[in-house]
């Protein structure tokens, strides 16, 4: 009974969510909800309920009136998500890479971009990272280390280098001084 519920508040939340941007996209586009309704084949009164959240339409419907609006049902659904916060604060999203490194998230996980704030200690190694679909960019603010990505390039860095590979070759990174070493690690993976 409960899981029926969170679906019907789901339901009328995203129907608000997706009539505001119907709403938006009208008027951005100086449309009559007439005029729309003329170009869509609905009717005005079933827009207006669509646009204050009382109807849902189906995916039919949906490309109906987005093909109407020159934009894609898809597009529509996804400007109905909420905005990710911009800002991660210093305390959260943080984990322990093993024992010893540190790693905090400094963007949302939720965009196809990750940014991680790095702290190696000491001679300390990160295991080997699989090769994976996208970029890697890394930037020493502290200390130094040395990348090695494919076989055989090896890269020693220090404060204020900067280093950007493709992450479909192998890579990890070293520590290889006693001091500790903090960097900002940027990986970015195609779309789904």
């Amino acid at each position: 009974m409960a899981e029926s519920t969170a679906d019907a508040a789901e339901q009328r939340e995203l129907s608000l969510a997706l009539g505001k941007v119907i709403r938006s996209m009208r008027r951005d586009a100086g449309k009559t909800l007439q005029q729309l309704a003329d170009a869509s084949g609905l009717s005005q009164p079933y827009l207006s309920q669509t646009e204050t959240g009382r109807s849902m339409p189906s995916v039919m419907t949906l490309h109906r009136i987005a093909t109407a609006l020159g934009t894609t049902s898809s597009a529509l659904l996804a400007l109905t998500e909420p905005p990710i916060a911009p800002v991660v604060r210093l305390e959260e999203d943080s984990y322990d890479l093993d024992t010893k490194v540190q790693v905090w998230f400094r963007g949302p996980a939720e965009r196809h971009i990750e940014q991680h704030d790095i702290v190696a200690p000491p001679l300390k190694r990160a295991g080997g990272h699989a090769a994976h679909a996208g970029g890697e960019f890394i930037h020493v603010l502290e200390g130094r280390i040395r990348v090695v990505v494919g076989a055989e390039d090896a890269y020693v860095l220090g404060v204020g280098d900067s280093l950007y590979y493709a992450a479909t070759l192998a890579h990890e990174w070293f520590n290889d001084t006693p001091k500790p070493a903090r960097f900002v690690q940027v990986a970015n993976s195609p779309a789904a």
